[in-house]
């Protein structure tokens, strides 16, 4: 497979690789070499695949965030959006289920619901962006420059979104708490 990329065939290389992985399903490596050229290629399914049997294989460090979006992304520009997007949120939901601790993930997923566009969806939006935020919020962040001004970006948009019309009470006086009492942490990381 490696010598049919570097001879520019990914086809025969993808093939190399469905070949391979049929002998050997549980080689996370081989996945992975996988999604990388199926991406690049713009196979929706194959790279879903990819992604879930990595995760399945306890491997879900070796998935990002940004594998993520260039698999919806695939989703988004497909001729097929209409029947790929939903399998692209199923994914979402299945990645965020499974490794809910990656704030990477929920971050994607946001992207995600953020590029559907769809007004309905302010609340769940919302509800995802706090889980990512959350997640950022491990046992020692506060020491992590780099994690609090991603948290201080994050928090950022999820004011944002608690400041648009369609917004119910509830979810602004939570999402406020939530905004104010994180705002506070990040101060204190920052000017350490």
């Amino acid at each position: 497979a490696v010598a049919f990329v570097q001879l520019n065939k990914k086809t025969e290389a993808i093939k190399a690789l469905e070949n391979g992985l049929r002998e050997n399903r549980e080689n996370w490596k081989m996945w992975e070499n996988y999604l990388f050229i199926v991406i690049e290629e713009d196979y929706f399914a194959k790279a879903r695949e990819a992604i879930q049997t990595i995760i399945y294989l306890g491997q879900h460090s070796r998935v990002k965030g940004s594998y993520l979006r260039a698999t919806a992304s695939i989703a988004f520009e497909s001729p097929q959006k209409d029947r790929l997007i939903p399998q692209a949120e199923a994914m979402m939901k299945f990645v965020t289920s499974k490794v809910p601790q990656d704030p990477d993930f929920w971050d994607a997923y946001v992207d995600f619901v953020d590029a559907l566009d769809d007004h309905s969806r302010l609340g769940e939006l919302i509800e995802l962006k706090e889980k990512e935020c959350r997640a950022r919020m491990i046992v020692g962040w506060e020491h992590d420059k780099k994690i609090c001004e991603k948290l201080k970006e994050s928090i950022r948009f999820l004011d944002e979104l608690l400041k648009k019309d369609g917004c119910d009470e509830k979810q602004k006086q939570e999402g406020s708490l939530f905004i104010a009492s994180a705002t506070k942490k990040i101060e204190i990381c920052l000017s350490n």
